[in-house]
């Protein structure tokens, strides 16, 4: 099939192969914490993601970028302009092998392996996230109920803000509840601050933390008969 075209067959990958063969690259770009990112065009062959290069294109990739930051600010629009096929149809189109220093291969991103390991730094903790936003989503669970985390932004300022405390099983310590959003800890201390999905209707009372004083707080709401439903919040569930 792929040696049937007249020219040849060519791919697009979101990465700057051989560095992320496999269907999640921009996942993997972001979960590496990679500077750099960007997208290959190949001349298609029987492996997986290992043809010859016809041409790439790079691009910084920012802190807080996340799958679809990155795709629609660069990989996107950058990838359809159609460079490819003018070489082709000029002749022009090079075919380089790509080098074997450097190549990874990573699997499938999904809901089951998005799960957050606690037991790391926040910096790569804030990289699963963002690595995983907003699909499959990293998660975790808490208070009985399954987390998935998104908006996820390295806190650098050192200051623990007031908020009420989430126990979160495996963590390095709880997270703070704020109006700005979840407040989560690495191994070493640092902050990460992100957004929740929540799904449920939730409420209790959070333990106090720092000496704040616990309040009382409902995210998310019920649909007709009593169901619940999928809610999008800045603050987090209250844990009984």
């Amino acid at each position: 099939i792929i040696s049937a075209p007249r020219h040849g067959s060519i791919i697009y990958h979101p990465s700057l192969l051989p560095r992320h063969r496999g269907a999640s690259a921009i996942n993997w770009t972001l979960i590496h914490g990679d500077k750099k990112g960007g997208f290959s065009i190949f001349w298609a062959d029987d492996g997986l993601d290992t043809g010859d290069l016809l041409l790439q294109k790079e691009c910084e990739v920012l802190p807080d970028d996340t799958v679809s930051t990155l795709y629609n600010r660069f990989l996107f629009p950058e990838g359809i302009k159609g460079m490819a096929v003018r070489l082709i149809a000029e002749g022009k189109a090079p075919r380089l092998p790509q080098p074997e220093e450097g190549a990874t291969y990573e699997g499938i991103q999904k809901k089951e392996t998005a799960k957050i390991n606690w037991d790391q730094p926040a910096e790569a903790i804030h990289n699963w996230i963002r690595g995983n936003d907003k699909v499959p989503g990293a998660w975790t669970e808490a208070c009985e109920q399954k987390l998935t985390f998104f908006n996820s932004t390295l806190n650098t300022s050192g200051l623990v803000p007031e908020g009420d405390a989430l126990p979160i099983p495996g963590a390095h310590r709880p997270g703070v509840v704020t109006k700005a959003g979840l407040i989560l800890f690495g191994n070493d201390d640092k902050m990460v601050r992100a957004r929740l999905w929540v799904t449920c209707l939730l409420k209790a009372t959070h333990a106090p933390v720092l000496g704040l004083r616990p309040h009382r707080k409902t995210l998310g709401s019920s649909g007709e008969n009593g169901k619940n439903q999928t809610q999008e919040g800045t603050l987090t569930l209250i844990c009984p």
